[in-house]
């Protein structure tokens, strides 16, 4: 089956007044439905475009970006699109300790995606260990004794 097959009648699209309301959680779930009914594998994107005002300039943006983009909207959708989005986010915790005092300071980064190496093997949670968990040395400013010190750094994954 192609594409014309599974279009039928339009998707739940965004209002006039710039919110999408639950529609794009609709639109995902219609979309879905049409393809599996009409047996097609993949879903084509372009029908989701009314959601993504700054897509819809022709430039080419990866499924990445996209990815981000869909996250920040459905996560826009109240409650359940909160929740949905909580499932692809987290943060990632920093710990610094300052090498001239030993003073210790945390900083929560959020992310929806993470990007790592994946060369040298191992499961997820070891690429996750070896990109986000080993110490490193930064410069910063310490807290207690005011001044631009070294630092061991190390980053912890947390769930939100």
């Amino acid at each position: 089956p192609d594409e014309a097959s599974v279009s039928g009648r339009e998707l739940p699209s965004r209002g006039n007044d710039g919110s999408g309301g639950d529609r794009l959680l609709r639109a995902l779930g219609e979309l879905s439905r049409r393809s599996k009914a009409a047996g097609v594998q993949s879903l084509d994107p372009s029908k989701l475009l009314a959601f993504f005002p700054n897509l819809s300039n022709g430039g080419q943006e990866d499924a990445f970006e996209f990815f981000g983009l869909l996250l920040e909207e459905i996560e826009k959708e109240g409650t359940r699109g909160k929740k949905l989005a909580e499932l692809f986010s987290g943060q990632i915790l920093h710990e610094f300790t300052c090498q001239k005092c030993a003073h210790r300071s945390v900083s929560k980064e959020p992310f929806n995606s993470l990007s790592f190496h994946l060369g040298g093997g191992g499961d997820m949670q070891t690429l996750l260990e070896r990109e986000y968990g080993p110490a490193e040395v930064v410069e910063k400013a310490c807290d207690k004794c005011k001044g631009n010190r070294f630092h061991s750094k190390t980053g912890k994954l947390e769930a939100c």
